[in-house]
């Protein structure tokens, strides 16, 4: 969602350069098949090893409040440094691809500065940054985002090109400045909405 990118520029991250490259190729990990086109929107199930497809799943808690995100979207952000991922994870989307006009999810989780390299860790020191927006109130009341204090990413399987066909399989641990935490696995494809 382009005003969920407004909103990211409304309340800066302080995003800063990682230090890892990826020399501007794309990269793919797994020898899983695909289960589904990852071009499709419907970021369902994306890759299969043999066992259950992978599917977004991650856990936020603040206090006694917990919620899933199940659905996620990135977009490539093509730099000096090489590839580069804006994520959206959602609970309460519409389905299909985040537009301008798209009704406003449960909650959105950002994470931007993601290097495109698989099977690696990024942390908050390489430059990730995180945060999430609770619009219905369920985690905690507040229009400001919950900012990651401390989070680690660690890229299972990493698509980028062609870019119809990118995708993302990580798993995610943050701890949030106020408390909150949300762990899980991310499983993201693309959409032309999110590209920088």
């Amino acid at each position: 969602m382009r005003m969920l990118q407004a909103l990211f520029i409304v309340f800066p991250l302080a995003c800063t350069s990682t230090t890892a490259t990826t020399g501007g190729s794309s990269t793919s990990s797994s020898s899983g098949a695909v289960a589904e086109d990852a071009g499709l929107a419907d970021a369902g199930p994306i890759r299969c090893d043999g066992g259950p497809c992978e599917s977004t799943s991650l856990a936020a808690t603040f206090g006694a409040s917990s919620v899933t995100l199940d659905v996620a979207y990135l977009g490539l952000e093509p730099t000096d440094a090489g590839m580069f991922f804006y994520i959206e994870a959602y609970r309460g989307a519409s389905p299909g691809c985040p537009q301008m006009n798209s009704p406003t999810p449960d909650q959105t989780l950002i994470l931007a500065n993601v290097p495109a390299v698989a099977g690696s860790t990024f942390t908050y020191g390489d430059g990730v940054r995180a945060s999430l927006l609770d619009f219905n109130g369920d985690l905690f009341n507040s229009v400001v985002p919950a900012r990651a204090a401390a989070l680690e990413v660690v890229l299972r399987d990493v698509e980028t090109s062609p870019a119809s066909s990118a995708l993302l399989v990580a798993d995610v641990m943050i701890t949030f400045a106020d408390g909150g935490t949300l762990a899980g696995t991310l499983a993201a494809t693309h959409c032309d909405s999110l590209d920088f």
